[in-house]
């Protein structure tokens, strides 16, 4: 499974516009690709079954690397689009994901040669603007490095480049830069990075000076991770670009942190669980992440063994001794009483368990997972003809994209709006869509927090009447969810 989140992420990538960052991580993900599936057994399979034979071929990879040599400028820096200036940030896009190609272990073809020499431009154009900078740092009183001196000196210390006397002295002068001084703050990510090149640069002492507190900043009620502010829209792809900075200092200066370490895995594999990854820069860091901890081998190992016990019946699962991993099965049960996981191999492994079943409304009891959801309406004796006023608190506990919040009415009840629309209501937006007996709220983000969604009903008719469950669901993971008791109203 662990392996089949990587061989997911892919494909996404490689489908790309004509953009720099795009053009580069497709052939990151081509090239990533073809480093994976030199490592697991049934590579010829995947390719099979994946349609993998041409994304990663070596012609493919090829015409990508033209496309993005054709958006590098004579003085090594690249540009957005064609016609367009060499920028600094975008150059460092680039120079991130070839390095990190580099320091993974792809295996050297004429395709890496080629993304070496445009890699090696790339860097001596950074190199000029580093020294540009630091000629202004010079001449102030608070010194401090930049986020491209930074950066540069992060690329630097995964390629090992020969370096000229001028750059040699530069990289010098920037190292010092990150002595640890009084009132000086990094963000998390630029103290992750010092980290890495401190330790890279034999400063060992000074590169765990960094990441002393830094493990008390990362939560873990599923998964160690940077904890944001509830309700923060913060970019995802932000995050998991911090997260991965993060993982990747505790692999270099602090490898014996294993528990801290598999706990950053399993936050990172469950990201994807619950959003959607299709965007380049997100996706790129992740496989890199996840490909870096060597704690989680490619190679598929002992199968994993599930049994479902039913009163005197055992049904056993096995999953597929193949890299992927993957099982998926159902079965009709009366009265299951236990469910038992043995895991066998090494690395991360994940699942969900989905029941169905039927009961009876005034049975029905509130349940979350993931999710917490509280419906209050408004009862204080109703009538005909009067508005009840219905109230959502909704919890998330993490970022979720693609949520679907599902409320019925009760049969004395019409809704107060009859159209359908885009809404933005207490912090949050979302697709709203009246039916005839329900109405349905689509959320195509949905940040941890908690938030409040309200509507009116009209009250048509008197009797004793029966609501049904309000249920919110991830519906691209629908194991995190969460429902509501079914209520009784009374309408005078």
């Amino acid at each position: 499974i662990y392996t089949l989140s990587l061989h997911d992420a892919l494909p996404i990538l490689a489908s790309h516009c004509k953009c720099v960052l795009c053009t580069s991580a497709a052939y990151y993900a081509t090239s990533m690709a073809q480093h994976i599936l030199r490592h697991v057994p049934d590579a010829d399979a995947l390719v099979d079954s994946l349609h993998y034979d041409g994304m990663i071929s070596l012609d493919y990879r090829m015409s990508l690397l033209s496309s993005l040599s054709a958006l590098q400028r004579a003085d090594g820096g690249f540009m957005w689009f064609p016609g367009m200036g060499s920028n600094n940030y975008l150059t460092v896009e680039v120079a991130y994901q070839l390095a990190r190609l580099r320091h993974v272990g792809v295996a050297s073809d004429a395709a890496t040669v080629v993304a070496d020499r445009m890699l090696k431009r790339a860097m001596d154009y950074l190199a000029k603007d580093v020294r540009k900078q630091l000629k202004d740092v010079k001449n102030k009183k608070d010194k401090q490095i930049t986020y491209l001196g930074l950066r540069y000196l992060y690329i630097q210390s995964l390629v090992d480049n020969i370096l000229t006397d001028e750059q040699r002295k530069d990289q010098k002068l920037l190292i010092e830069l990150l002595q640890p001084a009084e009132g000086r703050e990094y963000t998390i990510e630029e103290a992750a990075l010092a980290a890495i090149v401190l330790k890279r640069n034999g400063k060992d002492k000074l590169a765990e000076r960094y990441l002393e507190g830094l493990d008390k900043k990362l939560t873990h009620p599923d998964g160690y991770y940077i904890s944001y502010i509830s309700g923060s829209f913060t970019s995802i792809n932000r995050k998991v670009q911090t997260h991965v900075q993060v993982m990747e200092a505790f692999q270099e200066v602090k490898p014996q942190e294993q528990q801290l370490l598999n706990g950053m895995t399993e936050w990172l594999l469950q990201q994807k669980r619950t959003q959607q990854w299709d965007e380049p820069v997100k996706t790129v860091n992740a496989v890199y992440a996840l490909l870096l901890d060597g704690s989680q081998p490619l190679e598929k190992g002992n199968s994993d063994v599930l049994k479902l016990r039913e009163g005197q019946k055992t049904h056993t699962f096995v999953t597929p001794h193949t890299s992927v991993g993957y099982l998926r099965d159902s079965l009709t049960v009366s009265v299951p009483k236990e469910l038992r996981v043995e895991k066998n191999e090494k690395g991360l492994s994940w699942g969900a368990v989905y029941a169905t079943y039927q009961m009876p409304l005034d049975s029905v009891r509130a349940s979350w997972q993931g999710f917490h959801i509280r419906r209050d309406v408004s009862t204080e004796q109703p009538k005909v003809g009067d508005r009840l006023h219905v109230r959502y608190t909704i919890t998330a506990d993490r970022d979720y994209e693609f949520v679907q919040l599902t409320s019925p009415r009760s049969a004395a009840a019409e809704p107060d709006a009859s159209l359908s629309g885009y809404r933005y209501q207490n912090g949050l937006g979302y697709y709203r869509q009246i039916r005839d007996d329900r109405t349905e709220y689509y959320f195509d983000r949905m940040p941890k927090g908690t938030y409040v969604i309200e509507e009116d009903w009209l009250i048509s008719r008197s009797g004793n009447y029966q609501t049904g469950s309000t249920i919110i669901k991830c519906l691209y993971a629908p194991e995190f969810s969460s429902f509501t008791s079914s209520d009784r109203v009374k309408i005078h």
